[in-house]
């Protein structure tokens, strides 16, 4: 992640990985991963590579995976959002393309960074954004004004086809879970599920962890929310055991 949109300034709005929950350096603004590492775990010489694309869907990201440098130790992996809105038929034939390409994603990683650790998460949890439209009913016309993800907070979109999609996203899930196992302990994946809600401060998903600018993208609050969540010190002082002091 890039942090596409997570903060506004003056006339622009963020597109670099300052804000990223998994690359971000400074600590005051999102304790990311990279923060983790660096301050908890305290592994110095480190330096990050932030390959998103904002907008990109699973199959771009076999692109992404080509540009890695040889050698990395640890690797995260968050896409399947902008599949997921893209989305409008209930057809496997998407859903299976979508494993193919994460399997291809892994494949990639593991070529030129044969021993790195994986970690990797789930499709994030869209179908729980039309909440927020109840605390912030500004957020329904930014979303019919930007078309942003249709499928899911267009006009219209009823509660038993926003229940529909969410069977989607978790057909999604256990896809990647299930091409995860395929690389046995070098991929560690996490679902956004029910404990998602309950991680960070505030603990519940509301207007702060998504963008002012679409309502929709996740903010600074909502990077750090993910970071949190996905965290694993186990998973992750596996990965760098030899640079641990």
């Amino acid at each position: 992640s890039v942090a596409f949109m997570a903060e506004i300034v003056p006339g622009f709005f963020n597109l670099s990985d300052t804000y990223s929950w998994t690359t971000g350096e400074n600590a005051t603004l999102v304790e990311s991963h990279f923060v983790r590492i660096r301050d908890q775990l305290g592994v110095s010489c480190l330096s990050a590579q932030n390959l998103a694309v904002p907008g990109a869907e699973m199959s771009g990201l076999v692109s992404q995976a080509r540009r890695l440098r040889r050698g990395t130790q640890y690797v995260t992996v968050l896409a399947g959002t902008n599949d997921a809105c893209g989305w409008y038929l209930d057809s496997d034939e998407e859903l299976s393309q979508f494993a193919s390409s994460y399997r291809e994603v892994l494949s990639e990683v593991f070529l030129r960074s044969p021993n790195a650790s994986v970690l990797a998460g789930g499709v994030l949890p869209v179908d729980r954004v039309p909440q927020i439209a109840e605390e912030e009913p500004a957020c329904r016309d930014t979303w019919a004004t930007w078309l942003v993800c249709m499928p899911f907070l267009g006009i219209g979109v009823s509660p038993e086809m926003l229940e529909e999609e969410g069977q989607r996203l978790d057909r999604a899930d256990a896809l990647l879970q299930n091409v995860s196992a395929e690389f046995g302990d070098s991929v560690l994946f996490r679902s956004f599920d029910e404990d998602f809600e309950e991680t960070g401060s505030p603990p519940s998903l509301g207007p702060e962890h998504m963008s002012e600018m679409d309502c929709f993208h996740p903010s600074g609050k909502g990077q750090e929310k993910i970071a949190a969540f996905l965290w694993n010190e186990t998973f992750v002082r596996s990965a760098f055991a030899d640079s641990i002091p």
